[in-house]
């Protein structure tokens, strides 16, 4: 009989603590220990585990859980990326060893750009158990908050990191396009939609076919909503949780 400890994958949705499923609420209570990532630059809190606490409220212990911080910088470089991951599943199969199950929070779904898919290869490959509990994506959220659907009929979902080398190629494509993560990517995002409103923010506002509207904190205190590009003011960039959802109104009213 195995008596190591589980890692769970949790999902804690956007932003809003009633947003949790009742599944990652069941399974963050019963784990001893909740692990996220928390960058130097935030003194050691991170938004997931916050919405955890409040999810689980005083009355289920929320307070006296263990609490294990990992560092997982947000970089570019590979080298300092993989050494970060790896450092952590070694601090997580450690607390495994000991028989007891951690719960890693992320914000969102753990299957949509999050940093728990390398700690699960990493921690299942050496044989321990893993399971992933999935959230309500950032994405859902601010479609449901902008109160309206994300696609439709026969169109096409794009879900498209803002950072990527080639998003000017992605917003090309046919369909829907959620950008995620915008924060330092804004101006070259707004530079690449704007071309194709026709190249003016009067195109946007006079009739362009490609409408984008953004979210910023979904569910979280500092949410911002914009409803057209030129809302958006580059001297107070939104931050690293920003999404924009661009369609093109012309495809819509053609189903």
């Amino acid at each position: 009989m195995d008596t190591k400890g589980i890692l769970y994958g949790v999902g804690v949705g956007p932003g809003d603590p009633e947003l949790l499923t009742l599944k990652a609420l069941k399974t963050i209570t019963r784990c001893a220990v909740l692990a996220f990532p928390a960058p130097a630059e935030s003194g050691g809190k991170a938004a997931a585990y916050e919405i955890a606490l409040a999810a689980l409220g005083p009355r289920t212990g929320g307070a006296e859980k263990e609490a294990l911080a990992l560092r997982l910088p947000m970089t570019k470089d590979a080298d300092v990326m993989r050494e970060s991951q790896r450092e952590a599943a070694a601090r997580i199969m450690e607390i495994l060893e000991s028989r007891r199950d951690v719960a890693f929070l992320t914000l969102g779904d753990p299957s949509i750009y999050s940093t728990y898919s390398y700690l699960h290869r990493l921690v299942g490959e050496k044989g321990y158990r893993t399971s992933i509990v999935p959230g309500v994506p950032s994405f859902c959220a601010a479609a449901a908050l902008l109160g309206e659907d994300l696609v439709n009929g026969e169109q096409i979902l794009h879900v498209i990191p803002a950072s990527y080398r080639d998003t000017g190629a992605a917003l090309d494509l046919a369909g829907v396009k959620v950008l995620m993560k915008t924060g330092a990517a804004l101006p070259k995002v707004k530079r690449l939609l704007m071309e194709r409103m026709k190249g003016t923010e009067g195109a946007e506002k006079a009739g362009g076919t490609l409408r984008a509207r953004a979210v910023e904190n979904c569910g979280m205190e500092g949410e911002r909503v914009w409803n057209t590009l030129a809302d958006m003011d580059e001297r107070s960039p939104p931050g690293y949780f920003t999404i924009i959802i661009a369609k093109d109104t012309e495809e819509r009213e053609a189903l």
